[in-house]
């Protein structure tokens, strides 16, 4: 040869660099830059380990006070393994609480059941209807409400008979409409 190239060894040339960048230095290219995002995904885990190191006692303090939350809130809301076993507590309770404060229930009426899409609490809705005396049954409505925070009151409407003479506690009567939420021990 006598120093110049034929053009078949030019297209030579030029065909084996082009295989070469496309079959090695392309894929090197790609493999370092999957190496490198693997070193950002574990770089980003490392700082985050050594963030939660760091902080571990505001973790642990705001994890116990998160709890202690939850717990005033669970407590607000009954636990019961089902419906029919809340409902049959419930009533009972509901019921000696209106005659405790000497009135009577005439009718307990469960009329819905249901679930908190949001939570995970069951409700179940009752028609309530009762009878007695005006501070009777405003006392029994203000337990009601006091003393259980997991109740909500829906509609009340009393039918008040006022006494012909003289300012006497005439006779009422009531209905309440009231969901009643709680946490059941079987999800539905």
């Amino acid at each position: 040869m006598s120093g110049k190239f034929s053009r078949g060894q030019i297209l030579l040339v030029v065909a084996g660099a082009l295989a070469f960048i496309r079959f090695g230095f392309l894929p090197f290219l790609e493999w370092q830059d999957a190496w490198r995002e693997n070193l950002v995904v574990l770089t980003n885990r490392l700082d985050r380990s050594v963030g939660v190191v760091a902080n571990r006692e505001a973790i642990t303090k705001a994890a116990a006070d998160l709890e202690a939350v939850n717990a005033k809130l669970r407590a607000r809301f009954p636990q019961s393994k089902d419906d029919d076993s809340f409902r049959l507590e419930a009533q009972k309770s509901i019921t000696d609480l209106f005659v405790s404060q000497g009135a009577t229930v005439s009718m307990f009426d469960w009329i819905l059941d249901g679930e908190e899409p949001r939570s995970s609490l069951r409700y179940v809705r009752a028609r309530i209807q009762a009878q007695g005396g005006n501070r009777a049954l405003a006392r029994a409505l203000a337990r009601l409400e006091g003393g259980y925070p997991n109740a909500v009151l829906i509609d009340v409407l009393g039918n008040a008979q006022l006494p012909a003479y003289g300012p006497t506690d005439g006779g009422t009567g009531l209905t309440l409409v009231a969901d009643f939420y709680f946490r059941s021990e079987t999800p539905k």
